[in-house]
């Protein structure tokens, strides 16, 4: 199960906990952090309980792409290229 929380997962007021009370049980979630952390419009972030699946959601083939034997982020984001703006975090 997902859930897209663009604006409800963030704030939780005990008066709308109800909408959220079964949000723990997906198996990923999606935000917009520039909605409630004043971060830039096209920050997103996923929250996924099985990281290879979202990986393999991210990946392109083409005889074209060279892969390195290091972590590649074009594995990891939707774009496979784009200027730096920030730092991955990533829990083991």
């Amino acid at each position: 199960m997902h859930v897209d929380g663009a604006f409800g997962l963030w704030p939780r007021p005990p008066r709308l906990r109800h909408l959220v009370k079964d949000a723990a049980r997906a198996d990923s979630w999606s935000v917009d952090a520039h909605k409630t952390l004043n971060a830039p419009y096209d920050c997103g972030i996923l929250l996924c309980r099985h990281p290879e699946a979202a990986m393999m959601a991210m990946q392109n083939t083409g005889a074209y792409i060279v892969y390195s034997e290091q972590r590649d982020g074009m594995l990891y984001t939707p774009e496979m290229s784009r200027r730096g703006r920030g730092i991955e975090l990533w829990r083991p």
